[in-house]
């Protein structure tokens, strides 16, 4: 199915089913936002001119096989199931709340400003030919103690990072990595291929209540009075090819600590 218009797309209280993928453009589009019903079996590939926003609300009930996204403008999408990123993404701001799993399959997904993603668990960027460029925050949060993997073969790039969940994190960034605002984990593996630092001139925290290890070409973090790390377990820092420095500035706490450096 494709639907296109010249003007905006609303479903209203109406309810809409799709067996296989479907296309939908117009100047905005909003789904979902009075009760109604919004499925598509196949992928769901959505398209907003001018910089129209995206809206796929929590007041009805939407479930896709998969989804992409193409605006200037934001999006606001909610699943009541699992959620699988496809195709080519490019977005302003993105907020994705999955009732389920978000996984992706093949994705490109570029974001302008912050990605949030929401699910009972997270992975993204599993195989080589997936993409994520996030130009602003990426916010990820797993509920009920899911996992986070993000990255490891994929394309994966963001400006700064921020994660909450009691299960096991693990991301890889092909560039500098900045951990901002507050982080959570039961475990936490981070690898960056730049510099790993916690940003300058803002606080930022992060609590682990396993053990965690910190992998990248450099590390600064608790360079200023209101970082705090906090790792109940081992905390292993390893600087690939420059220093780490762990500063008296914030506050460090550590069950036991390890340092590999060149």
């Amino acid at each position: 199915m494709d639907l296109t218009s010249a003007g905006a797309v609303s479903a209203g209280t109406a309810s809409l089913a799709v067996s296989g993928g479907a296309s939908f453009s117009g100047t905005s589009l909003t789904f979902a936002d009075a009760g109604g019903v919004f499925s598509v079996g196949g992928q769901a590939t959505l398209t907003a001119s001018g910089g129209g926003s995206i809206q796929i609300s929590s007041a009805g009930t939407a479930n896709f096989g998969s989804i992409a996204v193409s605006t200037t403008g934001d999006a606001v999408v909610y699943e009541d199931s699992d959620t699988t990123l496809a195709g080519s993404s490019s977005v302003d701001n993105w907020t994705m709340i999955s009732s389920g799993v978000i996984t992706d399959n093949g994705a490109s997904v570029a974001v302008a400003g912050a990605f949030t993603l929401q699910g009972t668990s997270i992975s993204i960027g599993d195989l080589a030919s997936e993409s994520l460029s996030v130009a602003g925050d990426l916010q990820l949060t797993a509920t009920g103690g899911g996992n986070i993997s993000i990255g490891g073969a994929a394309a994966v790039n963001f400006d700064a990072l921020t994660f909450t969940t009691t299960g096991s994190v693990s991301i890889t960034e092909d560039s500098a990595t900045v951990l901002k605002a507050s982080s959570s984990a039961g475990s936490l593996s981070l690898t960056s291929a730049g510099a790993l630092t916690d940003g300058t001139g803002s606080a930022a925290s992060l609590t682990v209540t396993g053990n965690a290890a910190f992998t990248a070409a450099s590390i600064s973090l608790g360079d200023n009075a209101g970082d705090s790390i906090a790792v109940s377990g081992n905390a292993h820092f390893t600087g690939l090819s420059g220093d780490v420095n762990l500063s008296s500035a914030g506050g460090m706490n550590f069950g036991s600590l390890t340092l590999t450096g060149t």
